[in-house]
């Protein structure tokens, strides 16, 4: 008899489907797991929704007839109350040009220090200044 090890959600299948022994020893324990915690916030995401449509000048009227969707379906989403299927997420992100990440879970908020930021942003500023300046003294 040949005994193989493969990890669990592939055994499952394997057995099912093979007269070979198939066992795994990958169980893995719930302590060394890493967990993100995200949660879907129908009301955070709602309201995201709805600052992306102001931002780029839409009224709810004018944007349900872009995207083909009822203007109450609209209302709702931006309300929190109800939620958007995978197809609609898609479709605001693609029309926002925002990641499906934000739409979802609300915008990555930037908690460096305003200095920080200016400090880096010298930086950086600085460092692409000595790089054109290369480029240019190259050509």
């Amino acid at each position: 008899m040949v005994v193989l090890s493969f990890p669990a959600c592939f055994c499952t299948v394997a057995s099912v489907h093979s007269k070979v022994s198939v066992t795994s020893d990958l169980k893995p324990k719930l302590d060394d797991l890493e967990v993100n915690k995200m949660d879907y916030d129908m009301k955070r995401s709602g309201e995201y929704i709805r600052s992306l449509r102001i931002q780029n000048g839409y009224t709810q009227s004018e944007l349900s007839k872009v995207m083909n969707i009822d203007q109450s379906y609209l209302s709702r989403v931006e309300s929190g109350a109800k939620g958007c299927s995978v197809d609609m997420f898609i479709q605001f992100s693609n029309f926002f040009h925002v990641s499906l990440d934000s739409l979802i879970f609300g915008p990555k908020v930037d908690n460096t220090p305003k200095d920080e930021r200016k400090a880096q942003l010298k930086t950086d500023v600085a460092e692409l200044i000595e790089r054109l300046i290369r480029f240019q003294l190259e050509l």
